[in-house]
């Protein structure tokens, strides 16, 4: 049957983030270096990106604006009150400025319109995404999405400005351990799924993700490169069902009416299986990066990101998984995400 709610990962999937992120990161931190040379402050590139990088992992996203507040250098150079908030307003200022100009720039062509002409359809669209609120908000309305993508379900962060007009934000669900769940984790798309029956009057709006779903652990879907007890493995293997409840069939039919797009075929595509929604693969956001500017981007971005390196060698590890590559998309979008158009209603 053809699809009515089309869901979307963010980065490299809109735009492309392997450029976006580390050049808009590294105008921050040309302003903050010439900062401490104002304040006679003796202070170096890799001790920056050392302290953005603990930030980022004590926030649990590598997207929160909030992360410039918590570097040791601020304190060690004697910044406080007006004169540390201006600095750490200059530091988000510069790096804002420089994303909005990259994320507008590197919109991958189609996707936008595309769209549009999805939502003047009557498509319900929706954006899943592991950045923080504030920079997944920025991005929306950098690409001049508001009201055209319905909802953002993202992490939560310290400081957010509003939800763009026309879209709602939700956040991640948090574990039991403190942070918030991660893709492949398929309780995501069945909030998608919830919210949307919700929206068109087909369930009330006192029913929660866990009245209606559960997770069931997919033994016969281990990854055999990862330890069987691994947080990444965790995720792979879950598999949403629906409880018995009078809303199964309307969720059920929810479910099957969404397509999901992403650019990884580890974390969207697992995400997709494990949610029991189609995935469309999209392959345009993957095309390999060669250009300088490129390469210098990516190296920042491990350099700051907040990546437990045990975690990331698992991810790693799984994206490379033969089991993961045995599963096929269901849609490959080579050029662009307006293939997609007449997979819908």
């Amino acid at each position: 049957m053809p699809f009515s709610i089309l869901v979307l990962d963010l980065h490299n999937t809109l735009y492309d983030e392997a450029l976006e992120y580390g050049v808009a990161i590294n105008e921050a931190i040309l302003a903050l270096l010439d900062l401490a040379k104002t304040y006679g402050y003796k202070l170096t590139r890799e001790t920056i990106c050392k302290e953005l990088s603990l930030a980022h992992r004590r926030l649990g996203s590598d997207w929160d604006e909030e992360a410039w507040r918590l570097l040791p250098s601020f304190i060690e150079m004697g910044l406080e009150g007006k004169d540390y908030t201006k600095a750490v307003g200059l530091l988000v200022e510069r790096r804002q400025k420089k994303s909005k100009e990259l994320t507008i720039s590197t919109a991958y062509e189609g996707a936008r319109e595309t769209i549009s002409k999805l939502k003047m359809r009557g498509v319900h669209v929706y954006v899943i995404t592991e950045a923080a609120a504030d920079a997944a908000t920025q991005s929306i309305s950098w690409l001049k999405l508001a009201g055209k993508v319905d909802g953002i379900y993202c992490y939560p962060s310290r400081t957010s400005p509003p939800p763009p007009v026309g879209t709602f934000i939700k956040h991640f669900p948090p574990t039991a351990e403190g942070g918030h769940l991660k893709k492949p984790q398929p309780l995501l798309l069945a909030a998608v799924a919830l919210d949307d029956a919700i929206r068109i009057g087909k369930i009330p709006s006192s029913v929660k993700t866990e009245d209606v779903f559960d997770i069931v652990h997919d033994k016969s879907f281990e990854i055999p490169e990862l330890p069987a007890s691994s947080s990444v493995q965790n995720d792979a293997s879950s598999r949403l069902t629906l409880k018995k409840t009078p809303y199964a069939q309307i969720l059920e039919r929810s479910l099957q009416s969404i397509l999901y797009v992403g650019d990884s075929k580890f974390r969207d595509g697992l995400l997709a299986r494990n949610a029991g929604v189609a995935f469309g693969y999209a392959a345009y956001g993957k095309k390999e990066h060669d250009s300088k500017a490129t390469l210098k981007s990516l190296a920042l971005m491990y350099a700051v990101t907040g990546w437990d390196k045990e975690v990331l060698k698992l991810t790693q590890e799984a994206s490379r998984s033969e089991t993961v590559n045995r599963l096929k998309p269901d849609f490959m979008f080579e050029q662009s995400l307006s293939e997609a158009m007449n997979l819908f209603v």
